[in-house]
């Protein structure tokens, strides 16, 4: 997936990793993967 990065797609790129992290936190914790 190729996204250009300009100032306003930033925050958004930036929400998304942190879902992703969330994401991958709980399947550590859950011991799952």
């Amino acid at each position: 997936m190729v996204v250009s990065i300009d100032k306003k797609s930033v925050p958004l790129l930036n929400e998304m990793l942190k879902e992703q992290n969330k994401e991958a936190v709980r399947i550590k914790q859950c011991g799952v993967g």
